[in-house]
């Protein structure tokens, strides 16, 4: 069967931009519904391994992307979902200007695989509510409207309180990237209960749980991570091709890189990058499943990721 490719859009280790990704894939399941399913979606595994997670409807991963010859095809308006597709040719996805979309009353066709996982987080957040704190843009040139001026972190700790103090004498579940620092944050475990963290003082202050209170997270802290065939976006810029790439998390849930590589026994890339999916994908269920949800806009800047709870819950809402 021929393959309608979609674009690791957005995605890094530290930002994986699932919610950007997403609406691809919607787009992309729109045009192959409207062509009878006559293709496979095909995306990427090491950016994709949300799918070792999550049931995506006609959907498979491939190590040999690039090489699979396609023709593109771009999509500028709804209409141009009804394109029709020949089915022995391989498309390529681009979004064009419908990259940010519309409700499609597609999200929740996404199902945890992980059934056990599921009820657990039901049960965890079901009289809790939801709160998504969004970091500001990496891109310094990106202008998208928000509640506080970039980078003035005393004036959105007050935002944030001046939020949960709306709902007194309740209990929450947070999901957030915000941290220090005007780069994107090499923090993939946020341990919002230490000291270092901004949000310290709230969460102690608040009945707040996170993901490691979902199920046991095992981090390998201050173990050499070793990358050997890809950057995964870790490494220095200004590190050279052939040099080796060892990483460590250390005990605050960031990244500490190293140039050379002199252990014996390393751990998996692959397994620290699915840890981190993992995080993302607990992350994502307990919004969705929480008994109210408070989106990023409301703290901060917009954010799709936001944008996919609130669809999928008001799909769960309807009965989809």
């Amino acid at each position: 069967m021929s393959v309608i490719k979609i674009y690791n859009s957005s995605w890094s280790i530290y930002d994986t931009g699932f919610g950007d990704r997403i609406q691809q894939w919607e787009l992309a399941y729109q045009l192959n519904e409207n062509n009878g399913f006559s293709h496979t979606l095909l995306v990427e595994d090491y950016a994709w391994m949300e799918t070792k997670f999550i049931d995506f409807p006609y959907t498979e991963t491939t190590d040999d992307f690039k090489t699979i010859e396609h023709q593109g095809i771009r999509i500028d308006n709804p209409g141009n979902l009804f394109t029709k597709l020949d089915r022995d040719t391989n498309y390529y996805l681009d979004p064009g200007s419908l990259m940010i979309l519309p409700p499609s009353g597609m999200s929740s066709k996404l199902k945890l695989k992980d059934k056990d996982l599921q009820g657990t987080i039901k049960e965890k957040v079901k009289d809790r509510i939801g709160i998504h704190i969004r970091t500001w843009p990496r891109n310094l040139d990106d202008n998208r409207p928000d509640v506080v001026y970039r980078f003035d972190y005393k004036s959105k700790i007050t935002k944030i309180i001046e939020v949960l103090n709306t709902y007194p004498n309740e209990k929450f579940y947070l999901s957030s990237d915000f941290d220090y620092g005007t780069i994107p944050s090499h923090t993939l475990f946020p341990q919002f209960d230490k000291s270092h963290h901004p949000l310290c003082d709230i969460y102690n202050d608040c009945d707040m749980i996170d993901y490691r209170n979902i199920v046991d997270f095992e981090v390998p802290t201050n173990t050499p991570i070793y990358d050997k065939k890809q950057n995964y976006d870790f490494i220095d810029k200004t590190w050279e091709d052939g040099d080796d790439k060892v990483i460590f998390i250390n005990d605050d849930g960031r990244i500490r890189s190293l140039k050379q590589n002199t252990f014996s026994e390393v751990y998996p890339i692959e397994k620290l990058y699915e840890l981190r999916v993992k995080r993302d994908i607990i992350d994502l269920f307990s919004l969705i499943y929480s008994k109210e949800f408070i989106d990023s806009s409301l703290t901060g800047p917009f954010s799709s990721y936001s944008q996919f709870v609130k669809e999928h819950r008001i799909e769960i809402e309807h009965g989809f």
